[in-house]
């Protein structure tokens, strides 16, 4: 059966949707359809008027029992009733201090749960409440188990503590420094081997192959680690200034190095100058080398070019 009322009477019907029992304030005079300030004689004609369509002796259908007794009957106590005016003058409804109620709006299509949005939005919700967390404390994990605070890897840290001795050399360090787990995860991709071995014929110079053996020298050096040699070869590269011959392929690799080398050189350092004598004292030698490394790299100038000056020590191969 269809409820018919005045417009106002209607809005203030709640009905029962998707979203809940919508939230209406309390108006006792648009709810008997009245102008505010009406006469007691007519507050009391309305309800009687309201009375025979919603009562339930008249009215059989349960949502106009729910709205007479909800919203027509006390209407009429807050108008009429000393204690419920009172109660609806200060707390705005006859019945007195209701509870607070808060609701939060959410898109339409979340809150239509058929088969089809049901499934949105229980993969959103998983998606942002349980994957999204997860997959954020993975990365954070992962990340703060591989490195050390300076961003350096722990096994780079490890390599570097067992390859570095008191006795080592400018031209050894190098060897040492290329061996960080940052430039072992340098890929070596299909097609390469022939770009390198182009940049090794560049920079052959630079390498310090032993005159009288050049060849059994030059098969050392290819029988390293792919990423040995490529991390080498760029050094390098960079060092005699031939980074712009670089084919595109490689310039990605090529930056890496540059963004990483000086964490990796400041390590190094770290790890040679560390007090090991009882006097407090570390490694001059590796503290050295790798400081004339360092500026070799910052400034892009030779390894020969220092050694020509008197600033490197004696000859020696980087290959061993």
């Amino acid at each position: 059966m269809k409820i018919e009322g005045t417009r106002a009477n209607l809005k203030f019907m709640s009905k029962s949707t998707s979203r809940g029992p919508q939230i209406q304030p309390f108006e006792p005079f648009n709810i008997l359809g009245l102008e505010p300030g009406a006469s007691e004689l007519a507050i009391k004609k309305a309800y009687r008027r309201l009375s025979i369509q919603y009562h339930p002796d008249k009215n059989s259908n349960p949502e106009a029992h729910r709205y007479f007794v909800e919203y027509i009957s006390k209407a009429y106590q807050a108008l009429t009733d000393p204690i419920s005016r009172d109660n609806f003058l200060k707390y705005g409804h006859p019945d007195g201090r209701q509870g607070l109620q808060i609701g939060i709006a959410l898109p339409e299509v979340l809150l239509k749960f058929d088969g089809e949005s049901s499934g949105f939005l229980l993969l959103c919700m998983v998606g942002t409440c349980v994957l999204l967390p997860l997959i954020v404390a993975i990365i954070y994990l992962s990340r703060s188990s591989k490195y050390t605070r300076n961003f350096v890897m722990y096994q780079t840290q490890s390599t570097y503590h067992s390859l570095l001795k008191p006795s080592l050399v400018q031209c050894e360090v190098i060897d040492v420094f290329i061996k960080a787990a940052e430039f072992m995860e340098t890929t070596v991709r299909k097609g390469n081997d022939e770009l390198l071995l182009k940049l090794f014929m560049t920079v052959k110079s630079e390498l310090n192959l032993e005159l009288t053996n050049v060849k059994s020298q030059q098969a050392k050096f290819w029988r390293r680690h792919p990423s040995l040699i490529k991390t080498e070869l760029l050094i390098h590269a960079h060092l005699t200034r031939a980074a712009a011959e670089l084919y595109s392929v490689l310039h990605k690799d090529y930056r890496r190095m540059l963004e990483v080398a000086p964490r990796l050189l400041e390590e190094l350092m770290k790890i040679a100058v560390k007090p090991r004598s009882p006097h407090g004292h570390g490694w001059l030698k590796p503290a050295v080398g790798v400081l004339q490394l360092a500026q070799c790299i910052t400034q892009a100038v030779p390894l020969s070019a220092r050694k020509a000056s008197g600033g490197i020590a004696p000859f020696c191969n980087f290959l061993t």
